[in-house]
């Protein structure tokens, strides 16, 4: 059964986006989503953004990123390239 456009009501906060990926970018978004235990690839893409931003943040600041290994190490990390 089809809907009548006036029977859809769509809030303005939720628009519905086709992508158009490589093979290998929706696998790792699989990965990711086993990983994380998130119910739908848009609750990984949500997670995703909100890193994305948040490290963007620190680095406008001049913070750097670091990684401790398990070994105790502590290497750079130039996640932003």
């Amino acid at each position: 059964m089809y809907l009548d456009e006036k029977e859809v009501t769509v809030s303005d906060s939720i628009q519905t986006m086709n992508m158009v990926l490589p093979q290998a970018s929706v696998d790792r978004l699989m990965a990711l989503q086993e990983k994380m235990g998130a119910k739908d690839l848009a609750e990984v893409a949500e997670n995703a953004f909100r890193v994305l931003e948040a490290l963007i943040d620190e680095a406008d600041t001049g913070s750097k990123f670091f990684i401790k290994r398990e070994d105790a190490d502590i290497v750079p990390f130039d996640i932003l390239g």
